[in-house]
């Protein structure tokens, strides 16, 4: 029986463009008829080869973001994230978060895991990301980051014993010491051929030590879909990279695959290319695994300098078609770890332009991709250099875009045209996993569409939209092929939404 409130509304629903006007944002309409309130089960993601999928088997399509704070933050300074800001961040549509956590957390002394670290300010986060419908890539950071090194966080500092006294000195993210530069490449080579800790084990092992001690703590965690293993594993100076990518980082990954493996974690495993000088995507591992996800991260420009005297840079459509190559080759989605920095032509980093955050999500949309911008910087706070400052209502209006969350079938095309705020997906049925209804598309109603929109759907096609979580609802008819298009609507006297 249909909801008597839904009766005994004067709604009347065309053939196919139907449109909503957000006086009546929890009613739907369709050809056949006004449907239920929407429910759909909560986000649980999982690696079906080339795509992600949820408990059902539905496409999934990821959005998000890099939370940094614990990234080695000491406790004292760190600010917590409350949960009116993840609340912002599910506002803006979000389902994703990245969370960065350094290697000298977890292992603050040779042998010895802190996972007292994971428990109490890992954790807080992860519950924080559930609660509003956000699934987690969990990474460690390692070498290049290190506190004794580059005066960041990362590996700890008896990884580098006897380089205390180097510092990196600089104004802004560039402009590297090239005394510590130099000691960061040696460190590099050092960490990835037979470099040792204090107690006489290898560097790598007490890495993938620590990777286990993680895998035991979070086996089974589905708030965590995936394990980033590395943070822009790089050949440092000893290294061709090609011959990198063959003698150090595959052997790598499959070590850390293997300790995860043993642990009885099956979350994904993540990998990064190796990146150098000049080109971001260098090469992926090879003898990947199963239920891979293929990270880079697509910056405008790489890691200072341009080696290019033009100051040229791969562009931003190449990097994400030759990434779209890598994540082939290692057989698992496409998932963007970090989109940010966009280089001026006389080198180092600077923060996201609008124009460049606009445009990555553009080429996410185009190849049906995922990713997470780098990182969130909370209203009234300084965004630091080659960061973007998301907690705040200018970058939110770039961010806040329709997009398709969950798809009943397999994508073929999305596309958002952000100057007329016109959002299309194309899908067909997949008939092997026969995922059910519903197809979920974010739509944010209240920041793109204050005047109201209108849904067009295939004949025989319904839809719903919940104001509550904004979200556009689709349920299929008989057809084998489905389009759905969102448009502004324009006309005088719509009740702008609330």
């Amino acid at each position: 029986m249909r909801p008597l409130a839904l009766r005994l509304l004067p709604v009347r629903c065309p053939a196919r463009t139907l449109s909503l006007l957000l006086a009546i944002l929890l009613v739907a309409c369709s050809d056949r008829g006004a449907l239920s309130p929407p429910t759909l089960e909560p986000l649980l993601v999982q690696v079906d080869g080339p795509w992600l999928r949820d408990a059902k088997g539905r496409v999934v399509l990821l959005r998000g973001v890099n939370i940094t704070s614990p990234e080695g933050t000491p406790p004292e300074q760190e600010r917590v994230l409350r949960d009116d800001e993840f609340a912002f961040l599910a506002e803006l549509g979000f389902n994703f978060v990245r969370l960065p956590v350094a290697w000298a957390s977890v292992e603050p002394r040779p042998g010895e895991h802190e996972l007292a670290f994971l428990r109490d300010r890992v954790d807080p986060l992860l519950r924080a990301a559930s609660d509003h419908g956000m699934q987690v890539m969990l990474a460690l950071y390692q070498v290049r980051r290190s506190s004794c090194i580059l005066g960041g966080s990362g590996a700890p500092p008896w990884t580098c014993a006897g380089a205390e006294g180097i510092r990196e000195h600089r104004q802004g993210w560039g402009a590297l010491d090239a005394v510590a530069e130099v000691r960061a490449r040696r460190a590099q080579c050092d960490f990835y051929r037979d470099a040792k800790a204090p107690d006489g084990a290898l560097l790598r092992e007490h890495y993938a030590a620590t990777w286990s001690a993680i895998a035991y703590y979070y086996d089974q965690d589905r708030r965590i879909f995936g394990f980033d293993l590395l943070n822009e594993p790089s050949p440092g100076t000893c290294f061709a990279a090609p011959e990198f990518v063959e003698r150090a980082l595959t052997p790598l990954y499959v070590e850390l695959r293997n300790v995860v493996r043993s642990a009885g974690a099956p979350q994904a495993i993540v990998y990064q290319p190796a990146v150098v000088r000049g080109d971001p995507l260098v090469a992926a591992p090879v003898d990947t695994a199963p239920a891979s996800i293929f990270a880079p991260h697509l910056f405008g420009q790489s890691f200072g300098q341009p080696t290019d005297p033009s100051g040229a840079a791969p562009s931003l459509e190449a990097s994400y078609a030759r990434a779209g190559e890598l994540a082939r080759a290692v057989g698992g989605p496409l998932v963007v770890g970090e989109i940010g920095g966009n280089a001026p032509p006389e080198g180092t980093y600077r923060g996201t332009t609008p124009e460049f955050l606009a445009a990555s999500l553009d080429e996410l949309d185009r190849r049906l991709a995922s990713g997470a911008i780098r990182a969130f910087v909370p209203a009234g706070e300084t965004p630091p250099s080659g960061g973007v400052g998301i907690g705040n209502a200018a970058d939110a209006a770039i961010l806040a875009r329709p997009f398709a969350r969950r798809i009943a079938g397999i994508p073929q095309e999305m596309r958002f045209d952000a100057t007329a705020d016109e959002f299309s997906l194309r899908f067909v049925d997949d008939t092997t996993i026969r995922p059910p209804d519903p197809t979920e598309i974010f739509v944010p109603a209240r920041r793109r569409y204050p005047r109201g929109f209108s849904v067009e759907v295939t004949d025989g096609d319904r839809w719903t939209f919940d104001a509550h979580t904004q979200r556009v609802l689709v349920y299929r008819g008989s057809g084998t092929t489905h389009r759905v298009t969102i448009r502004p609507t324009a006309s005088a006297g719509s009740t702008p939404a609330h």
